[in-house]
Formats: C-alpha cells, sequence, structure tokens
C-alpha cells in the first residue's frame, strides 16, 4: 500500500498491470487483515489520481468499501472511509456513486455512534458533500 502512496509513477503502474482488481477482490473475499490491506492500498492508490479514482468504480470497488465500512472491525472501517474519502474527493461521478451504494448513509451512522474512525468519517463525509 505505502509504495503508491504519493507516487503517481507508482499509481499508475499498479493500474496499467491490471493491480486494481485483485484489490477489489481481496476486499469481497478475504481476511479481515486481508480486507483491510485492500482498502488501505485502493485508499493510496486513488489520492490525488483522477485516472485511478475513475478505475476502483469501475473495477467494482465502491460497494465492497462500503460493505467493509459497514461490517468490518475498526481498522477495517477506518481504512475504507479513506479509501472512499479518496475516490469521492473532488469527484462528482464517485460522490453519486458511494451515495447510490448506501455509503453516505453508513458514514452518517458511524459518527452519530462511537467508532473510533471518527476523522476518516468525517473526512469521508466532507468529500461527499454531506459535512
Amino acid at each position: 500500500a505505502n509504495l503508491v502512496r504519493c507516487n503517481p509513477t507508482n499509481q499508475d503502474a499498479v493500474r496499467v498491470a491490471g493491480g486494481i482488481v485483485p484489490l477489489v477482490r481481496l476486499l469481497e473475499g478475504g481476511s479481515a487483515g486481508g480486507k483491510q490491506a485492500a482498502a488501505a492500498a485502493l485508499r493510496n492508490l486513488s489520492h490525488n489520481h483522477p485516472a485511478n479514482q475513475g478505475a476502483v468504480p469501475f473495477a467494482g470497488g465502491i460497494a465492497p468499501l462500503v460493505r467493509l465500512l459497514e461490517g468490518g472491525n475498526e481498522a477495517g472501517k477506518e481504512r475504507a472511509a479513506w479509501a472512499l474519502r479518496n475516490l469521492a474527493l473532488n469527484h462528482p461521478a464517485n460522490q453519486g456513486a458511494v451515495r447510490a451504494a448506501g455509503g453516505a448513509a453508513v458514514l452518517a451512522r458511524l459518527l452519530e455512534g462511537s467508532s473510533g474512525a471518527t476523522e476518516a468519517v468525517t473526512a469521508a463525509l466532507a468529500a461527499l458533500g454531506e459535512a
């Protein structure tokens, strides 16, 4: 996950090599730790990278992130919230996709609850224009 953080060359390389689809698959069927790692990688891949912001939803990544946000452990929820934040930031199509997948509602519930992911949840809601 950290090899692509703030590194456009590596972010491009992962996308071009087809690395986003396996990460989405890991989100859909991996262990708790695998899901957390996949969400963290997608967070870093989509950070300030419009091409990857478009590629993650194309690979089906929004719904599994919302499911992790809703049903994962605290670390999974936090990583999913950051990934959704990066996907939605300045990207109206992704904002709509996150809302359509129920992400805004799940984020709002987490904010009302006692989630340890408050900073990430607040950032994700702000990127959706919900905060």
